[in-house]
Order: structure tokens, then sequence, then C-alpha cells
């Protein structure tokens, strides 16, 4: 008789890749908080495992968050995936757009990448993906030569548009409901529910300044991210 096959094998398995930098941090010489990132793949580890067989993170902080090393993690995800995982991709820094040539550029430590490298690199990994990007100008990631455009199989959730400037606040309403508030009735975060939670709760506690901005295209289908727990971190109260 044939061997049963592994429970873990017979589920879709969830990547975390999270890269949090503040180079105005850094060049001061103060040391940068990457809390919501590690709290992002730690809450994957700790309660995603109910849905998925493997879940393998890759952090990025500090002086790790390179070019080079982001787009390590992207061919990662390239290399590992297969067509029935998914994955959540939270980017994190200072980013800039020009109106002039609709070029969006992220700046993380000693380098750039462009969004149309980060469009050529989700376009390319295999699965569904969501990104999560915690940047100024963020929503400029979405612009083409041909106009705004969804990235294939990918869910873009922008901390807020192309003409406004961001905080750290998307990562810690992220982090909030991953963790417990973005629920649905059925008491699992999904895909779904973060990217409602995100939306609604950041416009409110950035006082109109910073409007989410959310991309997918057609035929996006949901998936679970982890049921309802607890608050890792008493300071994710709701109240930023």
């Amino acid at each position: 008789m044939g061997s049963q096959p592994d429970e873990q094998d017979s589920k879709p398995n969830l990547f975390i890749l999270a890269a949090q930098i503040d180079t105005k941090v850094l060049a001061r010489g103060d040391t940068p908080n990457s809390r919501e990132a590690r709290l992002l793949a730690n809450l994957a580890v700790d309660r995603a495992r109910v849905f998925y067989g493997r879940v393998q993170t890759r952090v990025l902080f500090a002086e790790q968050a390179t070019s080079e090393n982001i787009l390590k993690g992207f061919a990662w995800l390239q290399t590992t995936m297969k067509e029935r995982d998914v994955a959540v991709v939270f980017i994190a820094g200072h980013g800039g757009y020009s109106e002039g040539s609709h070029m969006y550029t992220y700046h993380p430590v000693g380098g750039v990448i462009r969004g149309a490298e980060f469009r050529k690199a989700f376009n390319s990994i295999p699965g569904r993906k969501v990104l999560l990007l915690q940047t100024c100008h963020a929503n400029g990631i979405l612009e083409t030569a041909t106009g705004r455009l969804p990235f294939r199989k990918t869910m873009v959730i922008c901390a807020c548009d192309d003409d406004e400037e961001a905080t750290r606040l998307m990562g810690y309403v992220m982090v909030n409901g991953f963790a417990k508030m973005a629920a649905d009735a059925d008491g699992i975060v999904t895909t779904k529910s973060l990217a409602d939670w995100i939306e609604l709760r950041v416009p409110i506690l950035s006082n109109g300044k910073q409007h989410v901005q959310i991309s997918k295209p057609p035929g996006f289908t949901d998936f679970p991210l982890a049921p309802k727990g607890e608050l890792v971190d008493p300071n994710l109260t709701g109240k930023f």
C-alpha cells in the first residue's frame, strides 16, 4: 500500500516577506524600530498554520533592508512558491513619485527600486499575493506608460495616494487587523477583511491625511490569513 500524503503537503503554503526601514533614522545613527515587520512574521507563524501546510518568513530590517536583499527576497518567492501557494509582502520605508514621468521609486538602504521593477517581480511570482506598501506616494506604484494597471494575481494595498505622504500608521493598523480586529463574521482574518479594515481605519486615524488605495486584478480570489486571536502588543489597541 502506498503511504498516505502528509497533511502539510496537501495544503498550500504561506510566505511572508517583510522589509521595513527608516533611512532617516539610520542617517541619525538611531536604532530603527521594525516592529510591524517582525510582528507580521511572528503572527503568521503562530496563527496561520491552521490554513497552511508551511509558513515561511523572511524579515529584512535596518541595514539588512537593502535593494539587493529585497530583490533577492522577490527572487526567493519566484523560485520557491508554487501556483497554489500565497504570499503576503510588507514593504515600508521612503517612496517618491514624479508626476512628470509618472514614475514611482522606493528607496531602501543603498539603492532604488522602481515601480516597474516591482511589477516585473510580482508578475513573475506564482500564486496569489498581497503587497502592502507603506511609503509616501505609494499609489504611484501602479502607474505604467499606458495608465494605472493592477499587478498579476496581486492585491496591492497602498498606504496613501500618489500625492500624499505616509507615516507608519498603516503598519500598526495592519498588525492590529491581522491579530484580531479585521476578523470577519466567521472569526477569520482574510485578505479582503484585512484590506477593508486598513481602508477604514487609516483615514480616520490620520485625520484625513492618508487615503488607502487598493488595487486587485479581475478574478482575484480572497484567501484566509489567520483565525481571530488576541492582540500581541498592548500598544495595538486601535488608538494611535
